[in-house]
């Protein structure tokens, strides 16, 4: 019994009564402590008159059904016993599905209809008790109710996969439906949470089937394939977006790489070296839509990404190997990418983090790789004349002078180097440019085009000279430009010699077309290391006059390697003072030395003795080759 009154609530049990006297004494515990209540004989009366009431005779009536209730819900047997009917429910249920299969079949609508009511019938009780295990249950008598009105219409088995993406979509907007009015409300929806379970089991599901029966999707129809596989990661990449959790963007990338790539393999008239490029813009779409969120997000959070984008970019390289043309677009394409991936980095990342420089490292290694392939691969299988190839090299060309310039320090100790790549790349643009001119004429006609070109090189270089003239520190980028556009000069003077056509009319048209270049250029910017270029032409009209003069290899060989050899020795014994003749003169024995070897290459005498006279010349004055290196200004190109 319980007492409550202003001043006092507190609970009195009784134990037993007797009696003192007069007085009915109740004996029980209060608060613990033993108590007694004593009723006096006046009082007994009235006792009686209160429990013969109305109201006394109706609670005691109803006595039975209250006190069954309260045993009840003390007990928690009414939870017990709700559990008990949704046992024996699903049981029924399950024995429904197992035991009744043939009149399924037979009668697919009619069971579908049954099956859709229990789960209509599940999902309420789920809301009604709270109970998110009856979710479960409702979602799977509903997908097995879909099967069968499949069934019922013809579908082919290979196509539930896709149907399936219905009720995926129905789950992801009832469950985004409950959370958004949690949401409005300040809690959080555990119904919600456990439908977007349930599409996660669905996925799982009918993934394993699509893996298990890949093949025969794959020959049926690949539409039946990368749909349900491009919905599954539209799904799990929604969820990440939400959620911000890893597992959910794992998922959603290995099915987005999945499903795209039978996409690519199913387009109709696509060859197969080709299926590799589109590959390579899903890995590049990867890596900019991770880049674009790594300062609002944690790298960790974008890791995935990143590391699924150069994987998929690596794999994208199998397929293209089986065409030149297509394996030099994929090399433009990712050097290219990953060439503006590092400038960016560089600005945008924390390289203090691990995470960070790792990218920042990779991309600047993979973007390096893709371009030193690609040189190789001009140099071994030559320039083919097409369209496609030459914005391939103007690609290369321009990344690598970019690199060249950016701000951020590369992995080589000077931003030298991608200045020469980039004079090589412009080379080979020049000479697909060149052959593309026309097969019909010959190379001496074709090779003055080049000149052009190599003012165009020049005066890029002049211009940075210009620009940087008071930073120390970076002329040497204009030097090297200078430098790079010269190697254009000795290209247009080779591709007559290795045509093996007549070489002395194009190198006379040619060497006066460079002197006429070089002194309207001197004598409008006044800049003395564009004597360099000159040297260069004077020196390939030497090799190529020698030519034209005797046809012996030796002779030429021993002519070119005795003006080298002068040169060589003015430079080691007196050097001049001023920096722009060493150089010259230093420029011009390497250069001679080179030639006298190309000359020499019909002969195996004159090859054996040419190689012999220039190892003991450089053996001898390395000494002296070094001293001079020492000596040359910093801001100077040697």
């Amino acid at each position: 019994m319980e007492i409550i009154s202003s001043l006092v609530r507190t609970e009195i049990s009784v134990s037993s009564v007797s009696r003192e006297e007069e007085e009915f004494v109740v004996e029980g515990e209060t608060l613990g402590m033993p108590s007694k209540v004593y009723v006096r004989p006046e009082e007994i009366g009235d006792m009686i008159g209160v429990f013969l009431s109305w109201r006394a005779i109706a609670y005691f009536l109803r006595w039975p059904f209250l006190y069954a209730r309260w045993y009840l819900e003390r007990q928690d047997l009414e939870r017990q016993l709700r559990s008990f009917g949704i046992i024996l429910s699903l049981s029924l249920i399950g024995v429904l599905l197992l035991g009744g299969r043939g009149a399924l079949r037979a009668f697919p609508l009619q069971g579908a209809a049954a099956l859709l009511s229990f789960a209509v019938f599940a999902f309420v009780a789920a809301l009604v008790t709270e109970r998110r295990s009856l979710l479960y249950g409702a979602v799977m008598l509903a997908e097995v109710a879909e099967h069968l009105l499949l069934y019922a219409a013809g579908a082919e088995a290979t196509s539930y996969a896709t149907w399936a993406l219905a009720p995926l979509a129905v789950l992801a907007i009832i469950g985004w439906l409950l959370q958004r009015r949690a949401a409005e409300q300040d809690g959080g929806n555990p119904h919600a949470k456990a439908l977007f379970r349930n599409g996660y089991i669905l996925i799982s599901l009918y993934a394993g089937i699509l893996l298990w029966s890949f093949g025969s999707h794959l020959s049926a129809a690949a539409w039946r394939l990368y749909v349900p596989l491009l919905g599954f990661a539209a799904y799990f990449l929604w969820r990440f977006a939400l959620t911000l959790r890893l597992p959910q963007l794992y998922f959603g990338i290995i099915y987005l790489a999945l499903g795209y790539v039978v996409l690519v393999r199913s387009i109709p008239g696509m060859p197969a070296a080709y299926q590799g490029l589109p590959i390579l813009a899903l890995a590049i779409g990867m890596m900019l839509v991770a880049s674009s969120y790594h300062e609002a997000l944690e790298f960790r959070r974008l890791h995935p990404l990143y590391l699924a984008g150069m994987i998929l970019s690596l794999l994208a390289l199998i397929p293209v190997l089986d065409s030149r043309l297509a394996m030099l677009l994929y090399l433009a394409a990712m050097a290219t990418h990953y060439f503006w991936m590092h400038r960016e980095g560089a600005r945008k990342l924390t390289v203090d983090q691990p995470g960070d420089q790792f990218v920042l490292w990779t991309a600047f290694l993979f973007a390096n790789g893709a371009a030193y392939l690609a040189l190789l691969l001009f140099f071994l299988y030559g320039f083919e004349p097409a369209p496609l190839i030459l914005l391939a090299a103007l690609a290369f060309s321009l990344n690598e002078l970019k690199m060249g310039f950016a701000q951020p320090r590369s992995l080589f100790r000077r931003r030298t180097q991608h200045l020469y790549w980039a004079g090589l790349f412009w080379t080979v643009f020049v000479a697909v440019t060149l052959r593309w001119l026309g097969s019909a004429h010959p190379w001496p006609s074709r090779a003055p085009f080049a000149v052009p070109f190599v003012v165009v090189g020049i005066m890029v270089g002049l211009w940075t000279l210009r620009t940087y003239r008071v930073e120390a520190q970076r002329q040497h980028l204009g030097h090297s430009l200078l430098d790079a556009s010269y190697l254009l000069i000795a290209v247009s003077y080779l591709l007559p010699s290795v045509s093996g056509e007549t070489r002395l009319v194009a190198s006379v048209v040619l060497t006066i077309l460079y002197l006429l270049v070089f002194l309207i250029l001197y004598g409008v910017t006044q800049e003395p290391y564009l004597v360099h270029g000159v040297t260069v032409a004077l020196l390939f009209f030497l090799s190529h006059l020698l030519a034209g003069l005797t046809a012996r290899p030796l002779a030429q060989a021993l002519l070119l390697s005795a003006v080298g050899l002068l040169s060589m020795l003015t430079v080691l014994i007196r050097p001049p003072v001023a920096a722009v003749r060493r150089h010259t003169l230093t420029l011009s024995w390497f250069l001679l030395s080179g030639l006298a070897l190309y000359a020499a290459l019909p002969s195996h005498r004159a090859t054996l003795l040419v190689s012999t006279i220039w190892a003991a010349a450089y053996l001898l004055g390395s000494v002296a080759v070094e001293r001079a290196t020492q000596a040359t200004p910093q801001n100077a190109s040697s």
